[in-house]
């Protein structure tokens, strides 16, 4: 019992490094199924370089089972933050009519613990919290 202790002290440290490792490429796995629906809504190009970043996924989703605010939380990601009429404009573009200013702005109310808005010089800005 006390030999079993003993070993189970000293691989802790490795065992919570594998979690926290394992969690990071969930984490990264997730944001990559939600950014290959967005910029490939009908189907991933051919490539090898691309086929490998992909490899790890069983399915990525289609882009219509994207909800908006997961669109617009990646593309946030990236911008830092931005005018909702130009976050309406990118997201028209990736998701089709499904997007619109009042989308965006109902998105933020949603979710308010992944967005902020504010208002600088009279425009409505939106980033991640």
């Amino acid at each position: 019992m006390k030999a079993a202790g003993a070993e189970m002290d000293r691989l802790t440290d490795a065992y919570h490094r594998y979690q926290d490792l394992r969690d990071e490429r969930n984490r990264r796995e997730r944001r990559i199924k939600r950014l290959a629906a967005m910029l490939f809504p009908d189907e991933l190009p051919d490539s090898a370089e691309l086929g490998h970043m992909v490899s790890r996924m069983d399915s990525p989703p289609a882009n219509s089972d994207l909800a908006l605010w997961e669109i617009l939380e990646e593309y946030l990601a990236v911008v830092g933050e931005t005018p909702i009429s130009d976050a309406a404009d990118m997201l028209l573009r990736f998701s089709g009519e499904r997007a619109t200013r009042q989308g965006v702005e109902s998105a933020a109310k949603r979710h308010p613990e992944v967005f902020k808005v504010r208002k600088r010089e009279g425009v409505q800005i939106i980033s991640l919290k």
